[in-house]
């Protein structure tokens, strides 16, 4: 983790909150998309906007979610040819999820993070991968609403791809995707019954992504519980554990 970035970090949490040193934001940005930037600088100042997504209150930073998510899209382009780079940009992603609301709302700039996501869910370096599929299971979770179109498209097999990868890490967030999808539609399907019971219309309605499923995903559920090892650790959480909740 870069010192630098850390210590920003800490001056942006107190200032920020008083709408002081907002400019930080756009300076930021622009370490990021300035292709003479070094990689060094790229990589520290996205490490940075990820530290401020995670650990300043939202609404701090609201007025600038533009620039943060422009910042964060560009170090998470296919063509981004620094690793490092791409990575911290995948990881800020990540922690700047809640903060892109309006974002999801519009379908063009939706789409956009869509596909740098997905695309980072196929990256040759596996932390890419897992951070990419990080932000998939947090994406479902947040704005379920959207996700039809990305369900039929990429979703479905982008995830139960990384179910069958030999790669705990990747199998776990494979995993967890369709916790997360199941989890989900048990909310929904709780607040549509109340909403039959008060004879009104319930603001969301399942998609049944998880019902549609199920013959797909539930085979591997199981082959991943019968994996487990007898020497896994009880307190570390594995693919087995995970598949367990599942089902």
């Amino acid at each position: 983790p870069s010192i630098a970035a850390q210590c920003i970090n800490a001056i942006a949490g107190i200032e920020l909150p008083f709408q002081q040193w907002i400019e930080v934001i756009d300076i930021l940005m622009g370490n990021v998309t300035n292709d003479a930037s070094a990689e060094k600088l790229k990589d520290s100042s996205l490490e940075a906007l990820g530290y401020i997504c995670q650990d300043v209150n939202a609404a701090a930073v609201e007025s600038k979610s533009n620039q943060i998510l422009t910042a964060i899209v560009h170090g998470m382009r296919q063509q981004e040819p620094s690793v490092l780079v791409r990575l911290s940009a995948t990881e800020a992603m990540l922690n700047a999820l809640e903060l892109t609301k309006n974002n999801f709302a519009n379908t063009d700039e939706r789409n956009v993070i869509m596909r740098v996501v997905c695309e980072a869910t196929q990256a040759p370096d596996t932390r890419i991968r897992v951070a990419a599929l990080q932000c998939l299971v947090r994406i479902v979770s947040l704005y379920y609403n959207y996700m039809d179109t990305y369900m039929k498209e990429a979703l479905f097999a982008i995830t139960v791809d990384a179910m069958k990868s030999p790669d705990n890490n990747v199998s776990l967030q494979g995993i967890e995707f369709w916790s997360n999808v199941c989890e989900e539609e048990l909310v929904l399907a709780c607040q549509e019954q109340e909403a039959r019971e008060e004879g009104r219309t319930p603001n969301v309605v399942s998609r049944y992504y998880a019902k549609g499923a199920l013959q797909h995903i539930l085979p591997l559920l199981l082959n991943t519980l019968a994996r487990q090892e007898e020497d896994d650790d009880e307190d570390e959480w594995v693919p087995a554990k995970a598949a367990g909740v599942c089902i």
